[in-house]
């Protein structure tokens, strides 16, 4: 059994949860993370003696179980030079503490030598409740209570990870050295991520930890406080991804049967009737109502097992509470899938709506039949002629889409499509009490016909964890968006450590799906947005953007909303205004980037004319337009003016290999 084990197991058999932070030092060593040396001194005696030893200056801590936060007790005394301050801090800390915390366990005070200054930085860890053990970063000390400049990644890190982390922080300036600041050693906080990284990962026993302050030097660092809070049960891993089957069979069902259909036009069970009919569905439809034997023209059966043949494909219109029976039935029926449209189920919170979930996943298990929902709108599949909306797209696309909610499911596609975009595929999938986003993205990066994914998720169904995998896996073939509906964190509000109450106020998901590879959007309108790019545009090959602007204002404006998402806009290159005075500008060397559309008037080179010289020169790797928007003139002469740009700018789209708004039209 290794130091750390033996620390553990004492900690448990005395039933502790927090290690004492020579304990936890220990436990640091023996994983290769330094830290300053550190002794228990359980009397007043032993504590000048150790100091003696270790030499002046020295720090003393109260050493207990049962305290936190030292500080905020009067439990630390700092710079003590001499055998006289050692007593007396003794003496002041034992009495602090006794007021504080008369209750508490005192097993006496640790005395360790003042470490050399450097620059203060945190890690921490905690466990998040979706994602697991998570890692922060940032400014330690009390800047990490005052600034909160910190950031998370989720365990375990990569070398990106690592680096990236670093250079998030707002503070990353001050690790490359300020004034008379000594500059951080960089490759070894790297190393130090990644390390704890690693040790974490392979420790499910550790529940939380700080290290802060960790003093940050040119040549290396050193741990100077930490403290590790244990798991209080056995923790129980996580398994493996399951090998699910593919889902082709809910996009393309030979048949599908209607429970509920209706000639009712302002009921579902009409309206999904219509959309086979409408989108041109080429299978088998069977309408199931109890007392009519014809709908929409189609005959209508009065139950499931009255329809000759088996049924590939089940719509569920009615009542939630009538799905076991029904899946019962479609047991019997061959049904690959069932979509149940009904909610009132857990989404509730009620014990009957758990209840009748509970009874529909055994079922589940018991037929092998596959559900979606409860509490979902379903498939939109252009190809098979399935959808649960009027006016959508008919024709089919490269987007794919995973919406856990209807309502934005059906958003999406109609703001999409007057956007150009069209889709492969769209599920709608609700309370996913069986097909979970997991399912569903490892079908979606698999699929041939899908090159583009989308996500909206308002909570993990499936295994958080194995769900970041497939994200990861996905985004290595094919552009991957999420919007992360309520984002508000999920982290524990009982933490003991700064990490994990740093982390309820800091957008985890975010962090999560940018270390992913994904790309975070906060809205619907975002999302179409990325669809659109990785759609139409070639790839980005770097941040420099060359714009034409309409208007002096709305080209400062625009050139700071550029540069505020990251790109750089570049001031114009001599090369280029010697191009456009060779080209007969009159204001070659007026123009710039931005290239301002008012002071052109009377020039003979056209907004079109001056983008495509940006178009041509390797200084930009992408090129934008702001087309004008309110007339500087009558309507009648202003618009075949703007005909004959917006034509410019389409030329030059079709001509152009580098990356230009393509929905200017």
């Amino acid at each position: 059994m290794d130091t750390k084990d033996q620390i553990f197991l004492q900690a448990r058999k005395e039933g502790r949860t927090v290690l004492t932070e020579i304990e936890t030092k220990q436990v640091l060593n023996s994983v290769g993370i330094k830290t300053v040396e550190t002794r228990l001194a359980p009397s007043k005696e032993e504590a000048i003696a150790f100091s003696k030893q270790m030499g002046y200056p020295v720090v003393v801590k109260i050493a207990s179980p049962d305290i936190s936060h030292k500080s905020d007790a009067g439990g630390v005394k700092i710079g003590l030079k001499n055998e006289t301050d050692v007593a007396c801090a003794y003496n002041e800390i034992m009495s602090s503490i006794h007021q504080a915390y008369p209750d508490a366990k005192i097993d006496g005070v640790s005395v360790q030598p003042m470490a050399r200054p450097g620059t203060e930085i945190i890690v921490g860890m905690f466990k998040d409740l979706q994602f697991g053990p998570v890692l922060m970063f940032g400014l330690g000390g009390i800047l990490v209570e005052v600034l909160k400049d910190v950031c998370f990644r989720v365990v375990p890190l990569t070398a990106r990870d690592a680096r990236e982390m670093i250079k998030e922080i707002k503070g990353h300036s001050l690790l490359q050295g300020y004034r008379s600041q000594e500059p951080a050693n960089i490759p070894f906080l790297e190393d130090l991520l990644f390390k704890i990284s690693d040790f974490v990962d392979r420790t499910p026993q550790i529940k939380e930890m700080d290290l802060n302050p960790i003093f940050a030097y040119n040549d290396g660092g050193v741990v100077v406080d930490a403290r590790i809070v244990l798991e209080p049960d056995k923790v129980v891993e996580v398994g493996k991804p399951a090998d699910r089957h593919s889902l082709d069979f809910l996009f393309d069902p030979q048949s599908v049967a209607i429970i509920g259909a209706s000639e009712n036009k302002t009921s579902y069970g009409y309206a999904f009737m219509h959309h086979l009919l409408d989108y041109g569905f080429s299978g088998k439809c069977y309408p199931i109502h109890p007392r009519q034997s014809e709908i929409l023209g189609v005959k209508a059966y009065p139950s499931l097992e009255a329809v000759p043949g088996n049924i590939d494909y089940v719509i569920h219109l009615i009542g939630v509470n009538n799905a076991p029976e029904i899946l019962v039935q479609a047991g019997r029926k061959g049904t690959k899938a069932v979509h149940i449209l009904a909610g009132r189920a857990s989404e509730t919170g009620r014990p009957e709506g758990k209840k009748i979930e509970a009874e529909i996943r055994k079922l589940v298990l018991e037929t092998g039949i596959r559900v979606i929902g409860p509490n979902c709108l379903g498939v939109f599949c252009p190809a098979s002629g399935l959808a649960f909306g009027f006016e959508f797209p008919k024709e089919t696309g490269k987007v794919g889409a995973l919406i856990q909610s209807g309502g934005n499911s059906t958003d999406l596609i109609h703001i999409s499509a007057t956007r150009g975009i069209r889709f492969s595929k769209v599920v709608s999938y609700g309370n996913a009490l069986d097909i979970n986003e997991c399912d569903l993205l490892r079908y979606f990066t698999e699929d041939p016909e899908t090159g583009v994914i989308l996500s909206y998720i308002e909570g993990l169904r499936g295994d958080s964890r194995e769900y970041l995998h497939l994200v990861r896996q996905a985004v290595r073939i094919k552009p991957v968006v999420i919007c992360k509906g309520g984002r508000t964190s999920v982290g524990s509000r009982m933490a003991l450590s700064h990490t994990a109450s740093l982390a309820g106020s800091t957008n985890l998901w975010e962090a999560a799906i940018r270390q992913a590879g994904a790309v975070p959007v906060r809205d619907l309108d975002q999302m179409v947005n990325m669809a659109v790019a990785f759609s139409f545009l070639p790839p980005i090959k770097g941040k420099n953007v060359g714009i034409v602007g309409a208007g002096g204002g709305r080209s400062v404006l625009s050139a700071d909303e550029w540069e505020e998402n990251g790109f750089t806009v570049p001031p114009l290159p001599q090369d280029i205004r010697d191009e456009l005075k060779k080209r007969g500008s009159k204001l070659w060397d007026w123009l710039d980037n931005p290239a301002d559309v008012s002071i052109m008037f009377g020039d003979p080179l056209t907004m079109p004319d001056v983008l495509s010289v940006f178009a041509d020169h390797p200084a930009f790797d992408f090129i934008a337009a702001d087309a004008e928007e309110d007339p500087p003139f009558s309507q009648e002469a202003f618009v075949p003016h703007l005909m004959e740009d917006l034509e410019g700018y389409i030329k030059i789209h079709r001509q152009c290999d580098k990356p230009f708004p393509r929905d200017i039209r």
